[in-house]
């Protein structure tokens, strides 16, 4: 049977997004299905920015970085759940692919909760976990964490560099990961800094200093 399977980005962009579109789209197309874009998140398919693609749509996505379907950080339930149900019975989908961090999976959960009152959302619901953040539930690692983790231990090697070549000077690095210490407690293992500060384990200035005085 051929289904008509969509696939969109939902939250903010991560290393990788355009490489898993490619891969789902050709293996899709492989497979003998009609694949979707849908552009700007949920946004975008409320506003019918939709488009068929075809197997050389998506050559060459694979290192280009960013979003190039484009993403919102606004959930499924912000949007309207039932203009989404409405747009879904519309457009024939069988299938919703969604790319993203915890939005995204916040997204796939409220539309599951609703399949009661919107039967169109008695279909296939797949989050595929995309974020540097690496917060999405259920899963131990998303796609762009690794590259993120990376980067910053590239950097943080550079730093280094400086802080060696000079006496008593500190430096404190900023990661990104929001409320998820993923980034910033793996990167000062894999770097060898001498402390992680994370938001799960509350501190102060003074604790700072302290750790710097010592």
């Amino acid at each position: 049977h051929s289904f008509n399977l969509a696939v969109l980005n939902v939250g903010a962009p991560a290393c990788g997004v355009n490489a898993t579109v490619r891969s789902i789209v050709r293996y899709g197309l492989c497979e003998g299905h009609n694949m979707f874009a849908i552009f700007d998140g949920f946004e975008g398919l409320v506003n019918n920015q939709v488009k068929n693609l075809q197997w050389m749509a998506v050559n060459g996505w694979s290192s280009v970085g960013g979003s190039l379907l484009g993403c919102q950080k606004t959930s499924a339930a912000k949007v309207g759940l039932p203009l989404i149900a409405e747009k879904i019975r519309e457009l024939n989908f069988h299938a919703l692919l969604i790319i993203g961090g915890y939005e995204a999976y916040l997204s796939v959960l409220q539309m599951y909760e609703a399949r009661s009152k919107h039967p169109e959302f008695k279909i296939p619901l797949i989050c595929i976990p995309a974020t540097i953040s690496n917060n999405v539930p259920g899963t131990e690692f998303s796609i762009g964490a690794d590259t993120a983790l990376n980067e910053i231990v590239k950097i943080c090697d550079k730093i280094k560099q400086s802080a060696q070549g000079s006496k008593r000077r500190i430096f404190v690095i900023e990661t990104m990961g929001g409320y998820c210490g993923y980034l910033a407690t793996m990167a000062a293992l894999a770097s060898g800094a001498d402390q992680a500060y994370i938001f799960k384990e509350p501190f102060t200035i003074k604790n700072l200093i302290d750790d710097v005085t010592h």
